[in-house]
């Protein structure tokens, strides 16, 4: 056996001990971790620190506090955070913080640099993994470098089926880099990431600008539309400039936004000196739901994905961000808020852009258009369920489009929307009952065919959305197959291909959680 697979052998060992539950309140530093991505384990070198609270139940998952580093440091930066993270976790909060240590095989340094997050992202896939948490109370907290990591979090990840930022804590945040840098000449932590020197009368490097600008003196093509949704906390020094900035981006953005405090520190203190633990956590936690269907979305992407009811998929140039404004008016149905008649405008180097859909039940439904860019685009507008006939949509004016279906939901398509366009697109369901809804009311699990051979099918339906995970049990209560944890979005169904595998004949017993919700039922393999 080679020294190699011996190494990944004792890293995947001491994983699996570090993950064991805990019965008490309780510090894990991994090391050399195995992160779980795409379903799959695979050797990520990342360090991390994590406490698990006192009392800790997975059927009632908590609260995720992460603490983020500042330049320069790793996870005991904000790990020694201690007042912070004493009271998350005497409340019951799992408290993370990621390692920072210089970009090579071990981590990424700069919370800006799109590489940092997706570590993030992983160790958070590995967390809920052994220890779930609530998706809906993901806070960030930081100072300097770190005090921006929940604005930039919430930049790239605003997909309403994963991780989103539902309030963020920022201690002297580099909240405008671009500007930083113009008006001192240089941006020293952005230079170890990207390298390179930047005064006010050279051009802004475009990969700089890519992973990292928020450019607040221009409102149209700016990251700050992100934030209209996050409640904000800034705090840093009266005499330094990002206070400066942080006042400037509360007067232009303040009125749209949903939360947001500035907080004044003392002389040019920056960083982590600037939070005050008790003001910032008892703010934290007065802090709205996080919001996954806004009713007004203004965004402005730096690269094509999903954001929030939207993808960009196609950019018409890659040096300009991408701009949508989604306005949606909303119906209380079945105990419900749906989301109905979005007005899509002010769109902006958008190639190809895809609006995602919910079904509203025996009433028409309207789309206005606005195309307001210098050029045409495509238009993708996808739906759930129940399929729709090629004949119940129209546009007027009249567009060419063409109706696909794509893994069982339908899609929409306007190709070559003209620049100055307004139109209204009209769907009509076919067949659907007065009052009908498209919801479950209730959480219930089915397998289909039971008892099987080979192979069968599990279907979920939850009427309310959250972290799920599904185990088999053999009739000694045994855990004898797992399935990689999933979120849901708001409610609906999931189906799962169970293949029986090892496993032998007999009853098994099949479990589901979302939430704090469990459901149970019975099946059996015949071999």
């Amino acid at each position: 056996m080679s020294n190699r697979i011996i190494k990944i052998f004792w890293r995947m060992m001491l994983f699996l001990v570090l993950s064991l539950p805990f019965t008490a309140s309780a510090q894990i530093i991994v090391r050399d971790s195995v992160l779980i991505t795409d379903s799959l384990p695979r050797i990520i070198y990342e360090q991390y620190w994590a406490r698990i609270p006192l009392g800790y139940d997975p059927l009632v998952p908590p609260p995720l506090f992460i603490a983020c580093h500042a330049l320069g440091a790793d996870f005991n930066d904000a790990a020694a955070q201690s007042i912070l993270n004493d009271t998350a976790s005497a409340w019951g909060w799992i408290v993370l913080a990621i390692n920072g240590e210089p970009a090579n095989e071990r981590g990424w340094a700069h919370w800006w640099s799109q590489r940092a997050l997706h570590q993030l992202d992983l160790v958070m896939d590995t967390l809920a993994h052994n220890y779930p948490f609530d998706p809906d109370r993901i806070y960030f907290v930081g100072g300097s470098m770190g005090g921006a990591a929940g604005m930039q979090y919430n930049n790239s990840h605003m997909d309403p089926n994963g991780y989103m930022c539902a309030a963020t804590a920022s201690g002297s945040g580099i909240i405008d880099l671009i500007r930083r840098a113009r008006e001192q000449g240089s941006n020293v932590s952005m230079s170890l990431e990207f390298g390179g020197r930047y005064d006010s009368t050279s051009a802004i490097n475009f990969r700089y600008k890519r992973n990292s600008a928020i450019v607040s003196w221009d409102t149209s093509n700016s990251l700050h539309y992100n934030l209209k949704w996050l409640p904000t906390y800034l705090a840093a020094g009266v005499n330094e400039a990002h206070f400066t900035h942080a006042s400037d981006l509360v007067r232009m953005f303040g009125p749209e936004m949903r939360s947001v405090w500035l907080q004044s520190g003392v002389g040019a203190n920056h960083g982590w000196i600037n939070i005050d633990s008790n003001s910032t956590m008892t703010w934290i936690r007065q802090q709205p739901p996080l919001l996954r269907h806004p009713t007004v979305q203004s965004v402005a992407a730096d690269c094509p994905r999903r954001c929030y009811d939207l993808r960009f998929e196609e950019l018409r140039c890659d040096t300009n961000m991408a701009r949508a404004i989604v306005q949606y008016d909303s119906l209380l149905f079945d105990n419900h808020w749906y989301l109905t008649h979005p007005i899509l405008n002010s769109i902006r180097n958008a190639s190809r852009l895809r609006l995602y859909r919910d079904i509203i039940p025996s009433r028409p439904d309207t789309i206005e258009i606005f195309n307001r860019d210098t050029a045409s685009f495509a238009l993708a507008i996808e739906y759930g369920r129940p399929p729709i006939a090629d004949n119940s949509f129209q546009v007027i004016p009249p567009l060419p489009f063409s109706i696909e279906l794509q893994n069982n939901v339908v899609v929409v398509i306007l190709p070559d929307v003209p620049q100055g366009y307004h139109g209204m697109g009209t769907f009509r369901y076919l067949n659907v009952k007065e009052g009908y809804s498209m919801l479950p009311s209730e959480y219930n699990m089915s397998v289909y065919p039971n008892p099987f051979n080979g192979m069968t099918t599990v279907r979920l339906n939850t009427p309310n959305g959250g972290l799920m995970s599904l185990k088999v049990y053999d009739v000694t209560g045994r855990v004898v197959k797992s399935i990689p944890n999933k979120f849901l979005r708001s409610s609906g169904s999931v189906s799962f291909s169970l293949p029986a595998g090892e496993l032998s004949s007999g009853n098994y017993f099949i479990r589901g959680n979302v939430g704090s919700k469990v459901v149970q039922t019975r099946m059996t393999l015949i071999k």
